[in-house]
């Protein structure tokens, strides 16, 4: 049967990608077949909805007895649902604007409700392959780095979630990062340099030691040692030298600044480093080497701010951290889903 029918309109939570593991509470449904989880949420939310007709729900029963893992998996569901945890942080979680501007939300409050946690579980239990990896010389998985040697003695770390490609040409040797951000250890070859083409930013070199991170609206270039030029589309070349900075994107003035290179290395060697950094950007910075999602359900705590070094080979550990220095409570609702409140 087809599985097209639409998932009642969702709201908004602020929602930040990660991974937790070791649960108590009811999980997910497991289903080594990621299709059969997708099918149990949207009946679930269907069923729930007070939109089902009768034609769907005779064909909702018929689902159900095709395939036993049919009913293993929503009965995962509904145990996962009716879990006190997860009920009471819906109940708490900030809804949109247009539930809290409706005057029939007792009416669809529910569904609502229902559509939201989909929206959410859906897009944290589906993982749909790496794209990123498909065309790649190189990339690593959420939560992996890998360092790789150049034919020409030049080395590159890729951190988590992260892909490039190489092509040593007759009079260039060039880099495409496509992903995610690594550090560059240049040999020196002056008749060959070093050209680094990501998303906004262009880095050309002879021989240095730099990071390249990809952001959502820019990149930006962090010097350890030497000198690199970097330019873009609306940035002119600029060189810099070590512990200097500079954000690339569509922005006419673009963003140069000093910059501890330590603290921007920080992760080669499995930290994060964070100093009066609001909550909410520790969270995204996190989340770059998890699974799932954190849903952040009180917008007061983004004021919050984190000063420390964090562990980002395990950041279960981190988690537990900030709520214990931080006036935070952190529920894991199942290994794919994380509530701060």
């Amino acid at each position: 049967m087809s599985q097209t029918s639409q998932i009642p309109e969702t709201l908004t939570l602020t929602t930040i990608p990660t991974y937790n593991g070791g649960m108590k509470i009811p999980q997910m449904p497991s289903s080594s077949d990621d299709a059969v989880a997708e099918q149990a949420m949207v009946w679930f939310v269907r069923l729930r909805s007070d939109s089902a007709s009768e034609q769907q729900q005779a064909q909702f029963v018929a689902w159900l007895a095709a395939d036993p893992a049919h009913q293993q998996a929503y009965r995962e569901l509904e145990t996962f649902w009716a879990h006190p945890d997860f009920t009471e942080l819906l109940g708490e979680a900030k809804l949109s604007a247009a539930l809290t501007k409706s005057k029939s939300h007792d009416r669809w409050h529910i569904p609502v409700l229902l559509a939201m946690a989909a929206s959410v579980l859906l897009m944290v239990c589906i993982h749909p392959p790496n794209l990123y990896c498909w065309q790649a010389d190189y990339c690593t998985a959420v939560g992996e780095t890998h360092t790789v040697s150049l034919m020409d003695g030049s080395q590159v770390t890729l951190n988590s979630d992260t892909a490039l490609n190489v092509a040593y040409l007759d009079n260039v040797r060039h880099i495409e990062l496509d992903h995610g951000e690594a550090y560059f250890s240049v040999q020196r070859n002056p008749l060959k340099p070093f050209v680094v083409a990501s998303h906004y930013a262009t880095i050309r070199v002879l021989g240095t030691r730099f990071l390249v991170r990809q952001n959502p609206h820019s990149d930006t270039v962090t010097v350890i040692s030497g000198v690199v030029e970097v330019s873009g589309r609306t940035q002119a070349p600029t060189k810099l030298l070590a512990n200097e900075q500079i954000s690339v994107g569509m922005q006419t003035h673009d963003s140069f600044r000093q910059a501890a290179a330590s603290n921007a290395a920080a992760w080669l060697k499995g930290h994060a480093l964070f100093d009066n950094v609001p909550l909410p950007d520790v969270l995204v910075e996190l989340n770059r080497y998890r699974h799932g999602a954190i849903v952040l359900s009180n917008s007061k705590l983004n004021g919050l701010k984190v000063s420390g070094r964090f562990d980002i080979t395990d950041t279960d550990y981190a988690l537990q951290a900030l709520q214990e220095t931080l006036p935070i409570r952190i529920v894991n609702i199942s290994p794919w889903l994380v509530v701060i409140y």
